[in-house]
């Protein structure tokens, strides 16, 4: 009786939660640039990632330094952090896929830890300078922008706990 209320409370809480973030979460200007998903460029490499936006991803992940690791390099896919002496630590993140428009960039990324999960980051680009517009877990079909924006309409995007 006990373990069929907590799960009916966790189900209620958890289901409101998620069904108002993934409606009011997603900025306007953002979600009108996903529309025109034509006017990003695909990129697969960790170097195609703007400065700016490495900065910004490391201050808004609480790092020192942005690390990922390139699409499909080794990188830290569980908790188990098994460094042998004298080897530098994986990522714990490993890029899936860059799109870069004039004002925008999104990163699809993996993240490792107790769990592997997808996640996307989005950037504002202006002169030089990026800021964190968004972010979310998302499905692993949502790895371009126009898939993000199903996923999102459709309520399949969690907020993250962190970056």
């Amino acid at each position: 009786m006990r373990t069929r209320w907590t799960v009916a409370v966790l189900s209620m809480l958890s289901g409101c939660a998620l069904s108002v973030w993934a409606g009011e979460g997603l900025p306007a200007d953002v979600r009108a640039a996903l529309k025109e998903a034509g006017a990003f460029q695909a990129r697969g490499a960790v170097g195609a990632i703007p400065v700016a936006v490495r900065a910004a991803f490391a201050k808004a992940a609480g790092g020192e330094s942005f690390e990922m690791a390139e699409p499909g390099a080794p990188w830290q896919v569980s908790c188990v952090i098994a460094t042998p002496p004298g080897k530098t630590p994986l990522p714990a993140r490993r890029l899936v896929k860059v799109f870069l428009s004039k004002s925008f960039c999104i990163l699809f990324y993996e993240r490792g830890g107790v769990a592997r999960t997808n996640h996307v980051a989005i950037f504002r680009l202006t002169q030089g300078d990026a800021t964190l517009a968004w972010r979310a877990y998302v499905p692993q079909s949502a790895g371009d922008p126009a898939g993000l924006l199903t996923a999102v309409e459709k309520g399949q995007i969690h907020p993250p706990y962190d970056l």
